[in-house]
């Protein structure tokens, strides 16, 4: 079962998998940008073929980005 992770007035409010979604690619932008990489973002949902793009010198890469509510790895 997914960990609340805020509570309003009594309800707790549970992630969605949008929110997991969104959560997972900011962080892994981040994670890119901070080990020097350019990150492009892709704009509005279901974007197809990959979720960021990352480049460094004349490296180009495309991500897809799978996030989960349990924080578990496949």
């Amino acid at each position: 079962m997914a960990k609340p992770i805020l509570a309003v007035a009594d309800t707790w409010v549970f992630p969605t998998s949008w929110h997991v979604a969104v959560a997972a690619e900011a962080i892994t932008a981040a994670l890119f940008a901070q080990c020097g990489y350019d990150v492009s973002v892709q704009y509005g949902a279901n974007q197809p073929e990959y979720d960021l793009m990352v480049a460094k010198g004349d490296r180009l890469l495309k991500i897809s980005v799978k996030g989960s509510q349990d924080g578990g790895w496949v």
